[in-house]
């Protein structure tokens, strides 16, 4: 009521004042900053020690179970979060929000102190940052390339560009990280010179293989796992065993492979069952002794045609071989990497 009646009884003063009003809310505007995250001091540290060459369950035994607990006797610690990653630690120490970061700092370093007669030698010194929300990255850059290894992509980013970004006023800090990613092992194959299959079946041949965990497996559940016929003789077709299916009965017969088919068949049989299992890599030792130089060729494009990676190994290269990249390695540890579209060779001595 009052308001109302204010306002009928002196309407000049309520405009001048709504007017004032207006005028101030738009110089708080004019000066209010704008930020992604809100201007808070988070209670948080991260502790980040790296562990090259370290499987997760190593760094998770080595390094994260010996220093866990010293953090929790840490004053202030509300929670402690762990992450093991293959070659790193990672702690997120969460305090309360009365705690002197600067102080919790110096005990977090002093509670590693306390246990780094424990850790593994190999450890690099432990990093410790407090989380900032308003220093998070704006931009962030990868490098990848068909041509430049993966050496020579990190020396043009560290020597080159980053230093160009460090020259530009109010960057910092400019970090640079990277990974090669070692793919799981049984996304990999390996080819021998010489080839073994058993006396079995065509058909149990290119069985695949089923999880360790079955143990005993009943036929039903091998079943599961056969590989269908029609398959079977696409990939032996497209390998060049056209005359295979006709020269056996059926698919079900025991044949003694080593005696009944040639070196070079016996690899093309192997060569089939990688292309039915499909891995990542497949790695191939010294084909060039069992197939001809057309077959070979013809091989690794049905290979690389599937998104399979061919690393071979061989004495000598044909001159009709054009890998994608050659390590060449010679006595008392000397090596040359040749990629094959950018032919200057990088060589090193170990």
């Amino acid at each position: 009521m009052f308001l109302s009646n204010f306002s009928v009884r002196r309407p000049v003063a309520t405009v001048v004042i709504l007017i004032a009003l207006m005028a101030l809310g738009l110089m708080a505007l004019s000066k209010l900053k704008v930020n992604q995250n809100p201007d808070v001091d988070l209670p948080l540290l991260v502790v980040d020690i790296a562990y090259p060459g370290a499987s997760p369950e190593t760094v998770e035994r080595e390094v994260l179970n010996r220093i866990e607990k010293s953090f929790q006797r840490v004053t202030g610690v509300k929670e402690v979060r762990t992450t093991a990653n293959e070659g790193n630690a990672t702690f997120l120490l969460f305090f309360d929000f009365k705690k002197n970061l600067i102080e919790a700092t110096d005990e977090v370093r002093n509670a590693i102190g306390m246990v780094r007669y424990k850790l593994p030698t190999e450890i690099r010194e432990p990093v410790i940052v407090r989380v900032d929300p308003a220093a998070q990255p704006i931009v962030q850059l990868a490098l990848s390339s068909s041509k430049l290894s993966h050496a020579e992509i990190s020396r043009l980013a560290e020597d080159q560009i980053a230093d160009k970004f460090r020259a530009i006023a109010g960057v910092w800090p400019l970090v640079n990280s990277g990974r090669v990613r070692r793919p799981p092992l049984n996304m990999c194959l390996f080819v021998t010179e010489r080839p073994y299959l058993p006396t079995c079946s065509l058909r149990e041949l290119f069985v695949r293989p089923y999880p360790e965990a079955i143990g005993e497996v009943e036929a039903p559940i091998l079943a599961a796992f056969d590989t269908p016929e029609s398959q079977i003789h696409g990939v032996l077709k497209e390998i060049g065993l056209n005359d295979l299916m006709d020269r056996i009965e059926d698919s079900d017969t025991i044949h003694d492979w080593q005696s009944e088919l040639s070196l070079a068949e016996q690899q093309l049989i192997v060569i089939a069952r990688v292309l039915l299992s499909e891995p990542i890599f497949v790695l191939m030792e010294r084909l060039g002794s069992a197939l001809e130089p057309a077959v070979l060729k013809h091989v690794i494009a049905c290979l690389e045609s599937r998104g399979i990676t061919v690393v071979r190994f061989e004495q000598t290269l044909d001159a009709q071989d054009s890998p994608g990249a050659r390590l060449e390695l010679g006595a008392q540890g000397h090596w040359i990497w040749t990629p094959a579209l950018n032919h200057e060779a990088t060589s090193a001595t170990e």
